[in-house]
């Protein structure tokens, strides 16, 4: 999943600076109002944001593998889904930044789909 994984690579370098990160919106700007994560006003995400953010040059199909691998690694290691646990007030910075990495690996021994073959493109 080399498409999927390089999203996931730049997702984890966007949030590994505690700045970028937020909690109860998708993203917010300086004076953390709620803002679209493309917003050029945005400059803190969560999770499912910085995903969309860093994946907007991406086809949606990769967007949502990513998406795929975070949500498998938030459900085995907490039990709940990506906002659920990006919003928790017991969420820290370093527990996203560990789901990330283990969201990379888990893309990275995956096997993606011919994009031709799909048959729901």
């Amino acid at each position: 999943m080399p498409e999927t994984v390089a999203l996931l690579k730049e997702v984890y370098e966007l949030l590994s600076i505690p700045e970028n990160w937020c909690q109860g919106a998708l993203a917010m700007d300086i004076d953390g109002y709620d803002v679209a994560p493309c917003d050029p006003y945005a400059c803190r995400w969560d999770i499912a944001g910085a995903v969309y953010y860093v994946g907007w040059t991406y086809d949606r199909h990769v967007r949502k593998l990513a998406l795929e691998s975070i949500e498998r690694v938030t459900r085995q290691g907490y039990d709940t889904d990506i906002q659920t646990f990006n919003d928790s007030p017991n969420t820290t910075h370093d527990d996203v930044v560990e789901v990330l990495g283990e969201a990379i690996a888990d893309a990275e021994n995956l096997i993606e789909p011919d994009a031709e073959s799909c048959f729901w493109r």
